[in-house]
C-alpha cells in the first residue's frame, strides 16, 4: 500500500481524527458515490483494519507537514525519474517508518541503476524502526482520536510483520520488473549486503526464480556425462567436454550469489542440495567412474577435474576433494605433458624424416628437368639454325615495307599540308581583296558627297587611298 492508496490519503483524515470527524470528511467524499471512500472509512473507524492503514501511513508526524510531503512525493513521480533524496527526512519519534512508506511509493519511478540503492535504504530504515517507540506513536494518535489502543503487544508484532511482508513483496517485485542483466548484477551486489528482512525476501524470491534454471543445466550436464561415459570415440570428446564446460560455467554463475548469501547468512540450505547433486552425483560420480575403468580415459578426466576445481569454492565442505583433485590433476597434466612432449618428439622426427624424403625426389626431379632442358635446347639450337636466315630475311623484308609505308606516308603528308597552306593563303587573299573592296566603295561613296570649299583635303586623302587601294588590288 503506498502513501497514495491510503486510507488516510483518500479521505484527506489525520491519525488524531475522531470517529466524527472521520464520518464528516466520508460524508464530504462520499458525494462522489466511490466505493473507495466507503472501504477506507470502514478501515478507520474498525480498530482491527485500521492498524495496517496506520503503520503505511506517516505515524508521529505533524498534520501540517503531511501536505508538503505529499506534494513533494507528487512532483518526483511527475519528473518520471525519481531519487532516494526526494524523500523528506522526519523529524517524528516513528520517522523511519514514515520515510520507507515515502520510499515505496516513489519505488515505480525510481531507475533500475538505483535499485540497489533502494534495497540498502530499506534495510536502514527497518533497522532503525523501534517497535516500541511505534506502538507508543500510534496508541497516542489514537488516544487523541478517542480511538481504542493497541493492548497486544503480540496483535501488533503480527500487524508489522504482515506490513514488512507487504514491503518486502513491493521491493522483490520492483526488482523482477528491472532488465535481465540489471536483475542479475543488483543480485550479485547485495548477496554479500548480510541478513536483513528486505534482504532476505530478495535472495529468496531469487532461489526460487533460478531453481528451475540450476536444474535445467545440472540435466543437461548429465546427459553429456552420460554420453561421455558410453562413447569413446575421440573425435566427439572435445564438443562433449566443451558443452560440459559451458554449463557448468552458466551453473556457477547463477549459483554463485546464493553462495555468497548462504556464506553470509551462515547456512547453506539455499544451495546444499544444486551443489550435492551437480558436484558429488554427476561430475565427481562420472570422474571416479571414468577412473575404474583405467589410465585410457585420462584424456577426459582431466578436464572434468579442472571443471570440478573451477566450480567448488575453497571451504572446508570441499576442501579434502579439493586436495586429492588437485594432486590427481597434477599427475595426469604431467603425464599429458610427458606424452605430448613425446608426441611432439614422434611428431619432429617423421617430419624430419619426410622432409629428407621429400628433398631426395626433389634432387631426382631438378636433375631430371636439367637433362630434359639441355635436350630441348640443343632441339632448339638445331631448329635455330634452319630458321635463321629465313627469319632474317622475314625481318628485312619487313623492315623495307614499312620504311616504303612510312616514307609514302611522309609525302602525303608534306602534301597534305602544302595544300592546306594554299588554300589557306587564297582564303587570306580573299578577305583581304573583299575588305579592301569593301574599303574602296565606301571611300568612293563619301568622295562622291563631298562638297564645299573645306573638304578639298579630305578629297585628296581619299583619293590618294583609293589609289592605294587600286594598287594592292592589283598584286593580289
Amino acid at each position: 500500500m503506498t502513501l497514495f492508496e491510503n486510507p488516510f490519503y483518500i479521505l484527506g483524515a489525520a491519525m488524531t481524527d475522531d470517529r466524527r470527524r472521520l464520518r464528516f470528511r466520508y460524508d464530504e467524499k462520499s458525494l462522489l458515490s466511490s466505493a473507495s471512500y466507503d472501504d477506507a472509512f470502514q478501515t478507520l473507524v474498525t480498530p482491527s483494519r485500521r492498524l495496517m492503514a496506520e503503520l503505511c501511513w506517516l505515524p508521529g508526524c505533524e498534520e501540517a507537514e503531511i501536505p508538503s510531503v505529499l506534494s513533494n512525493l507528487q512532483n518526483a513521480q511527475n519528473r518520471r525519474n525519481a531519487m532516494l533524496e526526494d524523500i523528506i527526512r522526519l523529524k517524528s519519534p516513528a520517522a523511519c517508518i514514515g520515510e520507507l512508506n515515502q520510499l515505496l511509493s516513489l519505488l515505480p519511478y525510481i531507475a533500475d541503476s538505483s535499485i540497489d540503492s533502494v534495497l540498502f535504504e530499506a534495510c536502514r530504515l527497518f533497522d532503525l524502526i523501534d517497535l516500541d517507540q511505534l506502538l507508543e506513536t500510534i496508541n497516542a494518535s489514537r488516544r487523541k482520536a478517542a480511538m481504542a489502543a493497541i493492548a497486544n503487544r503480540a496483535d501488533f508484532e503480527d500487524a508489522f510483520f504482515n506490513y514488512q511482508s507487504e514491503v518486502c513483496s513491493s521491493l522483490v517485485n520492483r526488482i523482477r520488473g528491472t532488465a535481465p542483466y540489471e536483475y542479475d548484477n543488483i543480485i550479485r551486489r547485495i548477496a554479500s549486503f548480510g541478513t536483513s528482512p528486505v534482504i532476505d525476501a530478495v535472495m529468496r524470491d531469487y532461489e526460487y526464480s533460478v531453481s528451475d534454471r540450476l536444474g535445467r543445466y545440472e540435466n543437461a550436464v548429465q546427459e553429456s556425462l552420460k554420453e561421455l561415459e558410453r562413447f569413446f570415440n575421440k573425435d566427439e570428446r572435445p564438443a562433449l567436454i566443451e558443452k560440459i564446460q559451458l554449463m557448468a560455467t552458466a551453473w556457477e554463475a547463477v549459483i554463485e550469489p546464493l553462495r555468497v548469501y548462504s556464506e553470509a547468512m551462515g547456512s547453506d540450505s539455499a544451495i546444499r542440495d544444486h551443489e550435492n547433486r551437480m558436484v558429488n552425483d554427476l561430475l565427481c560420480h562420472t570422474y571416479d567412474t571414468l577412473a575404474a575403468q583405467g589410465p585410457d580415459t585420462q584424456e577426459i578426466r582431466l578436464p572434468l577435474g579442472r571443471i570440478i576445481m573451477r566450480i567448488t569454492p575453497e571451504k572446508e565442505k570441499y576442501r579434502n576433494l579439493r586436495q586429492i583433485l588437485k594432486v590427481q590433476i597434477t599427475a595426469m597434466e604431467s603425464a599429458e605433458l610427458c606424452r605430448q612432449q613425446a608426441a611432439m618428439a614422434e611428431y619432429q622426427r617423421l617430419a624430419e624424416e619426410a622432409w629428407q624424403n621429400e628433398q631426395k625426389r626433389n634432387d631426382e626431379e631438378s636433375r631430371k628437368r636439367a637433362k630434359e632442358a639441355a635436350v630441348r635446347d640443343r632441339e632448339r639450337i638445331e631448329k635455330s639454325k634452319e630458321t635463321e636466315e629465313a627469319e632474317i630475311a622475314s625481318y628485312k623484308a619487313r623492315y623495307e615495307k614499312m620504311k616504303a609505308e612510312e616514307e609514302a606516308s611522309a609525302k602525303e603528308a608534306e602534301r597534305k599540308r602544302a595544300a592546306e597552306a594554299a588554300a589557306q593563303r587564297a582564303q587570306e587573299r580573299a578577305a583581304k581583296k573583299i575588305s579592301l573592296e569593301t574599303e574602296r566603295r565606301m571611300l568612293q561613296t563619301e568622295l562622291s558627297n563631298l562638297k564645299g570649299l573645306f573638304s578639298r583635303k579630305r578629297r585628296k586623302q581619299i583619293e590618294a587611298r583609293i589609289s592605294e587601294i587600286n594598287s594592292e588590288l592589283s598584286t593580289i
